[in-house]
């Protein structure tokens, strides 16, 4: 006889719940009837296209449910879905089975044992009561929402995983170019895992290694904090890349390994030997993972060369094509950040030609995704002429800008970077007294490089949540390590303080965030300057990591004067031949509150409707040295008053 196939998911839940409906009956003939149509539709089943979307049908052949287990899943879906079906078997279950379990029911009618529910079970497609007293093939049981969703033709992903994961299709054509990079990985299974830096757009590598063009990505460190439930998310997850017949990529593996309860455990139990492998992983380069019982193969995340950034922005953004070459050498991205970021700026360019100012628009909407929750960006108004230093200190800024400009350089042209280790970043320490224009120099420092200053939030990185801090601290390494911006970390010592003895969970706690700095320091490739008021909280061993350490002194007699005069802009009316020398011997302060003074004077002037004077700057000065708690030690400067 010959059998067609079924044409959708309607008309193979129809066929379903009239079998189901038929073997409710309690004759001869009705069991006749049931064998027919099972003996029917199991021969539609297997008739029917692979290319017929049905979603039913791809969970019995994807997951390679046994006909049995099927079949009875199934009919514990139509129970919910059909009415009519539903409340026989409740009636039936109730007469037959006096304890009310209607699995007992359905066991029965279709030969769904203890080895079926453990099958169903493992894949998340029936929900059991927490009941442990009972084995569990009697146990009450139903069918999950998803199997429901399923059964009614949906094909979507699991909307319970859809907070952590999604589909990722990447063109076909990217795939076969970047394959030739990792032939040999890509001939193996098990895991392979890239490891690095997360701007090394790590998951795009490893789906090329992988040759994953359909992927189902899991993002570890939004997995809820669920403990025992981990196991069922994870068992969706495997269950979800199986149904759709995609590769497994989980970001940020180590997160899940190591900073989650019994994640590695989890992993193990549901992941391995279950999900299809090739399994793909990222991991930072600090914590290479390794699962026991699946070959591991590690792939060093590598940035593209300034060439291949050439022809990725010309690639995406052909107006640009006399821009290219600066963007690429200015700004390292991965080619997905430079996809991303060129779509952003073909949205908003007017003109003919789009310019790298253009660009930076696009790279800087590009970072606030990636920093806007933990930093703020800086606008630095301020000019070289604005900051009063000794000559030392502007020739170490000199030094550290240069280091900046001349990086490519020195470090890949001339071969400096073999000989200094993996870290080719800058990092700098600028320490003393509050006022002394550490935040200025550093503003002017971003200004002069042409890159955005982003001052990171101290309260919104520190956690008192184990684990919690680093991570913050990753995401903010993370999004400034291709150089295009430049992070500020603002009275660092109280993150880059000294370690302590361990005395308790705290002080191992807090030491563990030091080690992690100090670890990231060490492969970071991005500009970062610290400040500080207590050099001498600073841990000695972060002390050597430091490219620079600029010390701010308070400012002498003669260097008070040149801040007073710089503090007052060319369009503020003043007073002819204002003399400023007496104001830098008689009040000792730095130039923070110097500029507080200028302001508070010039306020006081347009009160009076006057020109700013040698007796507002004073009055200003006075108010400012009550407000920090000191006195004037010369009568004559009261005199005015």
């Amino acid at each position: 006889m010959h059998h067609q196939g079924l044409a959708s998911a309607k008309e193979l839940l129809s066929f379903e719940i009239r079998w189901g409906l038929a073997c409710l009956g309690g004759n001869a003939e009705d069991r006749l009837v049931a064998d027919e149509l099972r003996s029917d539709l199991d021969h539609r089943i297997a008739a029917t296209s692979d290319d017929v979307p049905i979603p039913l049908l791809c969970l019995l052949r994807n997951l390679g449910l046994s006909m049995p287990a099927y079949h009875g899943l199934v009919l514990l879906a139509c129970s919910e879905l059909d009415r009519t079906l539903g409340g026989l078997v409740q009636s039936q279950a109730t007469r037959d089975c006096p304890d009310h379990n209607v699995l007992g029911w359905r066991r029965a009618v279709a030969g769904l044992g203890g080895r079926e529910v453990e099958e169903l079970h493992e894949h998340g497609l029936i929900a059991l009561p927490a009941d442990t007293q009972r084995p569990l093939h009697r146990r009450q049981v139903r069918a999950t929402d998803r199997v429901l969703e399923l059964a009614d033709g949906d094909l979507r992903l699991d909307p319970a995983i859809a907070a952590f994961a999604d589909l990722q299709i990447v063109d076909e054509l990217s795939v076969r170019r970047g394959a030739g990079r990792n032939v040999k990985a890509n001939r193996v299974g098990g895991l392979i895992v890239c490891a690095g830096a997360a701007t090394a757009d790590r998951t795009h590598q490893v789906r090329v290694a992988g040759g994953a063009s359909s992927a189902l990505v899991v993002r570890c460190r939004e997995l809820p904090e669920l403990g025992a439930q981990l196991r069922d998310l994870l068992r969706a997850v495997v269950r979800e890349a199986r149904l759709m017949k995609v590769t497994l990529v989980f970001e940020d593996l180590d997160v899940l390994l190591f900073d989650r309860t019994d994640g590695r455990h989890a992993f193990d139990a549901v992941v391995v030997g279950r999900a299809p492998e090739p399994i793909l992983a990222t991991s930072s380069a600090e914590r290479t993972c390794s699962i026991r019982d699946l070959r591991t193969t590690v792939l060093a995340a590598t940035m593209p060369t300034a060439a291949e950034r050439t022809a990725a922005w010309r690639r995406y953004l052909p107006r640009a094509d006399e821009s290219a070459r600066e963007a690429a050498g200015r700004y390292v991205l991965s080619e997905s950040a430079i996809q991303a970021t060129a779509e952003a700026v073909e949205a908003l360019a007017d003109g003919a030609s789009i310019t790298c100012a253009e660009i930076h628009h696009g790279v800087r909407g590009h970072l606030e995704h990636s920093l806007g929750s933990v930093a703020t960006r800086i606008e630095t108004s301020q000019t070289w002429n604005d900051l009063v230093l000794p000559a030392e200190q502007f020739d170490q800024l000199i030094e550290l800008v240069a280091r900046v400009r001349h990086k490519h350089l020195v470090l890949d042209r001339w071969g400096f970077g073999a000989k200094i280790g993996k870290s080719h970043g800058l990092c700098a320490l600028m320490s003393g007294p509050p006022g002394t224009g550490k935040t200025m120099a550093a503003g002017l420092i971003a200004k002069e490089l042409g890159l955005d200053l982003y001052q990171v939030d101290l309260s919104r990185i520190m956690s008192k949540y184990i684990g919690e801090t680093e991570k913050q601290l990753a995401a903010v390494f993370d999004a400034a390590e291709s150089g295009h911006a430049v992070i500020l970390f603002d009275e660092a010592d109280s993150i880059f303080g000294k370690r302590t003895e361990v005395k308790s969970s705290n002080d191992r706690y807090a030491n563990l965030e030091v080690n992690f700095l100090l670890q990231r320091m060490e492969s970071f490739n991005g500009i970062s300057l610290l400040t500080t008021n207590h050099e001498t909280s600073i841990d000695e061993a972060f002390k050597r990591r430091l490219a620079f350490h600029l010390r701010f002194s308070l400012p002498d007699e003669q260097q008070r004067a040149l801040i007073w005069k710089a503090m007052i802009p060319p369009d503020a009316e003043v007073e002819p031949d204002l003399e400023l020398a007496d104001l830098g011997r008689d009040f000792e302060m730095t130039g923070g509150y110097i500029k507080n003074a200028v302001v508070r004077a010039a306020f006081m002037a347009a009160h009076d409707g006057s020109p700013i004077s040698r007796a507002h700057l004073q009055r200003a000065a006075h108010a400012e040295y009550e407000a920090i708690g000191k006195l004037a030690f010369r009568p004559q400067a009261a005199a005015g008053l």
